[in-house]
């Protein structure tokens, strides 16, 4: 389960099933929680565009290291709107996205590994090596034996959705974002996601106001707001940032310059 202790009410009611008084609601019949939770937070915490988060590979999730606030990815150019370039997303965003790889995503393959679902899919590509260094490209054989091969950043979200690799347990997929079955989940497929909680929450606040009497106003969301909000918020930090600074002194003049200081952490 998905820690929702920074998420706003309705977000919680939106992705973890709460009601409107920010409690677990007992008819929440969820089983994907930590992955729409998960999601949210890494288009919210690094300005992600749909396509790009919901095309993610698991071996392209940033690593959260330790001391750093934010962690550094790369947007393949297949998946980018004009080409490869970096992203960066916070630590605690790159930890949810963890702990859902390790929990809800692994019972979503068990589950798939017992119905057979993966033995049923044609056209799988089984991944023999991931190169490592700056350009990192994958090897693979398809189902006929014969071997392909190209740069991460250059395989397409149709080919990334055929990428599986062998586990302990057979084979699983690449594609970071499964569905509850264990399938590849189609990036455009969010945008149902968003709408099914759109609608969850208009009747939890529905139901909520006709119990106490009070006006609620469900805010609707869909994925490309939270690249919108991150633009936001890191409009506001930086006007913070920006006015903190004594009369006087230049943000810019390196320190040990008359009126320069280093910048504190923001």
């Amino acid at each position: 389960m998905a820690d929702a202790a920074d998420l706003p009410v309705v977000a919680r009611c939106r992705v973890l099933g709460y009601d409107a008084g920010q409690r677990p609601d007992p008819s929440w019949r969820g089983r994907n929680d930590a992955r729409n939770a998960a999601f949210a937070d890494l288009l919210f915490s690094s300005g992600l565009r749909l396509r790009e988060g919901g095309c993610l590979l698991t071996v392209e999730v940033p690593d959260a290291a330790d001391g750093h606030g934010y962690c550094e990815g790369s947007v393949a150019a297949a998946v980018a709107k004009r080409r490869e370039r970096m992203f960066y997303a916070s630590a605690a965003a790159v930890q949810r996205v963890a702990a859902y790889a390790a929990t809800t995503r692994r019972e979503a393959i068990r589950r798939a590994h017992r119905s057979g679902a993966y033995d049923q899919m044609a056209g799988k590509l089984i991944v023999t090596k991931i190169s490592r260094g700056a350009r990192r490209k994958l090897s693979w054989c398809d189902e006929q034996g014969r071997a392909g091969e190209a740069p991460i950043s250059a395989i397409s979200p149709a080919d990334r959705m055929r990428l599986f690799a062998k586990g302990d347990h057979g084979l699983e997929p690449l594609w970071l974002w499964l569905t509850g079955d264990g399938l590849p989940m189609a990036y455009e497929s969010w945008e149902k996601v968003f709408a099914a909680a759109d609608t969850r929450v208009a009747a939890v606040f529905a139901a909520a106001s006709r119990q106490d009497g009070k006006r609620r106003t469900a805010i609707t969301c869909r994925p490309h707001m939270l690249r919108h909000s991150f633009a936001l918020h890191m409009l506001v930090a930086n006007c913070r940032w920006a006015t903190s600074w004594p009369p006087g002194r230049s943000r810019w003049r390196p320190a040990g310059t008359p009126g320069g200081s280093r910048p504190a952490a923001v």
